[in-house]
């Protein structure tokens, strides 16, 4: 099964989540500056135009306060492949766990 690669964007918001589980505001600032506009078209489309741009604003600054509480339960879930098990997969070798 081959996984999608991970971009360089998302390499960055892993690193700055990290970061923010370890106390570095400075992260969340860096991720809203960086997704505010996508969260904010997002809520427009699903609100259907009916928020006022100040209620828009509002549920976008309760998304990254929700962030920056939850931080510290971040966990990235994407799959990963460890190259030396993808290795022993390739040449039939069997992995030292299920020996």
């Amino acid at each position: 099964m081959k996984h999608k690669a991970i971009t360089v964007s998302e390499r960055e918001d892993v690193m700055l989540m990290q970061q923010l589980m370890s106390g570095d505001t400075s992260a969340l600032d860096r991720l809203y500056r960086k997704h505010r506009w996508t969260i904010q078209s997002f809520v427009k489309d699903r609100l259907l135009f009916e928020a006022t741009m100040l209620e828009t604003a509002d549920i976008v600054q309760d998304i990254f306060k929700r962030v920056q509480e939850k931080a510290r339960v971040y966990r990235d879930v994407r799959p990963r492949v460890v190259p030396d098990a993808q290795d022993r997969a390739k040449h039939g070798e069997e992995s030292e766990v299920s020996r």
